[in-house]
């Protein structure tokens, strides 16, 4: 008789840092990495997973309010590290008054 044997998600994916306050200023260029507010050092992100193949692949999402600009996007070294960095250069004038 054949069979198949199906993978399945073993492993829960891991964020590091899994918390970090980040610091940026207004008028801030397009592209420019989010620092931490304590060390000012680029906030680095890896994520981890001990599946491999479709189970090992991790997916990051950024939730913004309703309404709120797409402000900040990833930018990845590989596919486990990634800075947040500014998609667009930041005005809060044009943010609040919307």
């Amino acid at each position: 008789m054949p069979f198949t044997i199906q993978d399945v998600n073993e492993f829960t994916p891991s964020c590091s840092p899994t918390f970090t306050r980040g610091l940026i200023t207004e008028n801030t260029a397009q592209g420019t990495a989010i620092a931490d507010a304590g060390s000012g050092q680029n906030v680095v992100l890896t994520a981890t997973d001990g599946d491999r193949g479709s189970m090992g692949i991790a997916s990051y999402t950024l939730r913004t309010s309703s309404g709120s600009p797409n402000t900040f996007t990833f930018d990845f070294v590989n596919s486990t590290t990634f800075f947040v960095v500014t998609a667009s250069t930041l005005d809060r004038e044009a943010f609040s008054s919307r």
